[in-house]
């Protein structure tokens, strides 16, 4: 495997964790699919259970792996507006424009967003084609675009179901009624949404499972293919629910929710078939 780091624009960076193909393990040599994940952490950090652990089991199935590192807001005193959205957009563009060099295949490359990660991942998803992200970011829709997506308990709502920390690091407590409309994921799905893997637990205490259950609903409004898992008990930031991704609560180790990420990837080989 190769494992490298990449600075590609101001702020960001990717980690590229790629496979190195041999007739045993790819016996048709051809290009491998990929996912971009998007760790979480409020829009104040980027936390570390949601990133190489879950790379490695994604490599397992046979996926190369980018892992983005976007700019925050530390202490809360500068908002970020759109720049991790468009920092998201440009490391599509760029693992894009690699595919050939790294036995990519650019209709098979998946997002991947946990936690506030999820809203940002999910903002792409329903942001991709819009006129106003090319103008930008100088970028083409059909060079950014993501081939689906993947939520776990994602923040998406700007509204009463918020998780207000992550929409005030992002937008300020300031923010204008345009802006939370705008960012607000269940107000902007259309058709243009990529298929969506949604997972969330019942008793998250800090997104409120109820942001998915609206995102869910706009999805099925617009007849954007959806599957959707809701587990009954346990906290937020699970990651893959195993002892490797774990907090000090023993309870984050839940096998039945570390169902999940088979549940996936069974999910993108039907998608993609």
């Amino acid at each position: 495997m190769q494992h490298f780091s990449i600075s590609y624009t101001d702020g960001a960076d990717i980690t590229c964790c790629l496979l190195n193909d041999r007739p045993s393990r790819n016996p048709d040599q051809s290009p491998r699919p990929g996912v971009v994940l998007v760790p979480g952490g409020g829009y104040h950090c980027v936390v570390d259970h949601e990133q190489e652990c879950i790379a490695v089991q994604f490599l397992a199935k046979g996926y190369h792996v980018f892992i983005l590192n976007y700019t925050v807001n530390e202490d809360g005193s500068r908002p970020l507006h759109s720049l991790p959205l468009e920092q998201l957009a440009r490391a599509m563009a760029f693992i894009r424009g690699h595919a050939r060099e790294w036995h990519l295949d650019p209709g098979r490359l998946a997002l991947a967003g946990f936690s506030a990660g999820g809203h940002l991942a999910g903002s792409l998803a329903v942001h991709w084609h819009r006129e106003w992200l090319k103008e930008r970011t100088a970028l083409s829709p059909e060079r950014i675009r993501p081939d689906a997506l993947i939520l776990a308990y994602p923040v998406t709502t700007t509204g009463p179901f918020a998780h207000r920390g992550s929409i005030d690091h992002l937008l300020g407590s300031d923010a204008t009624e345009e802006e939370l409309h705008l960012y607000s994921l269940e107000e902007q799905v259309t058709t243009h949404v990529p298929p969506v893997f949604l997972w969330h637990t019942q008793e998250d205490e800090f997104v409120p499972v109820m942001g998915s259950l609206l995102f869910a609903q706009a999805c099925i409004r617009e007849n954007v293919p959806l599957e959707l898992h809701i587990y009954p008990e346990n906290r937020h930031g699970l990651s893959l629910a195993i002892k490797e991704t774990a907090w000090e609560d023993p309870a984050s180790v839940d096998p039945h929710i570390a169902g999940w990420f088979s549940l996936c990837t069974e999910w993108l080989e039907l998608i993609w078939k």
